[in-house]
């Protein structure tokens, strides 16, 4: 079993290894990873639904500027989503259809122009069991995170552990999705009432910073992946430090409604169980 130090109150936090390999993870103790983990899953048909579309409109946000390039770089900002802020707003919103294939089916689009990726704030008052979630961008469906309702309330019940209140504990943040709009659809088994499904969507995180891209970001607080400094010297270039190199990762995470980007080492104990130890860094901050 690999143990990945990620506290409940921080929510889904994304771990990017070498060559940009996303790690997603959303609870405190993860399964080791495997070789078949890794693959590729089989693509599954299913119901294309046309979502309920939501338009934040320009947004203008003033970067913080930092002068040091130590411990989390702010990479995110918090914008309110005023249109399904509510549960009954959501629910006016979500337009569900009776797919073919049965069941109940809803999706909602939401647009912030000129983001780089977004994160949806989840605020979960009630959700079945047997819901299915999935996030993904109407420009790149095949690259879809799909999860359970099942394990959604699990990841807020750890969340109600640390979190300091009820509203920021009951929220599960999505994956980021690159681009400027991110879809979240839900689907229900036939046997289950849509009025079952009581969450809201108060606000999004807006990520400002292109961390997608290996290129040099324009304000000076963020160094990407693959650069160093002069006095360092640049691992890429030499094999012996093979090992050291590839338990280095970087890991996006929301904190307070903002987005940071924090990296980490992975080490192993006596137990064999892998460590990150960013997370006191983390929580300091």
């Amino acid at each position: 079993m690999a143990t990945f130090s990620l506290p409940p109150s921080l929510g889904y936090a994304e771990v990017f290894l070498r060559e940009n390999f996303p790690l997603r993870t959303d609870s405190v103790i993860q399964p080791e990873l495997s070789t078949m983990a890794l693959q590729q899953q089989p693509h599954r048909a299913r119901t294309v639904v046309t979502p309920v579309q939501i338009n934040l409109g320009q947004w203008i946000y003033q970067i913080p500027h930092r002068s040091d390039v130590s411990g989390p770089v702010e990479i995110g900002a918090p914008r309110a989503v005023p249109a399904i802020a509510s549960i009954q707003d959501f629910q006016q919103h979500a337009n569900w259809i009776a797919p073919p294939s049965g069941g109940w089916l809803t999706a909602v689009s939401i647009r912030s122009p000129k983001a780089y990726a977004l994160r949806l704030g989840v605020e979960v008052s009630s959700l079945p069991t047997n819901a299915t979630l999935r996030v993904y961008s109407q420009n790149n469906t095949d690259d879809t995170y799909e999860t359970s309702g099942q394990q959604v309330l699990e990841l807020i019940k750890a969340n109600h552990q640390t979190a300091e209140d009820a509203s920021s504990a009951n929220t599960w943040w999505t994956p980021e999705v690159e681009g400027e709009e991110i879809t979240i659809e839900i689907e229900l088994p036939a046997d289950t009432a849509p009025e079952k499904v009581q969450i809201s969507i108060p606000q999004l995180v807006h990520i400002y910073t292109n961390i997608f891209s290996s290129e040099k970001m324009e304000h000076d607080s963020f160094y990407p992946m693959q650069e160093s400094f002069s006095c360092n010297i640049d691992s890429s270039c030499h094999d012996e430090h093979n090992s050291q190199r590839n338990a280095v990762a970087r890991m996006s995470y929301v904190k307070n409604g903002r987005g940071y980007l924090c990296s980490g080492t992975l080490i192993n104990d006596i137990a064999k169980d892998v460590l990150n130890n960013s997370v006191s860094r983390v929580l300091r901050d």
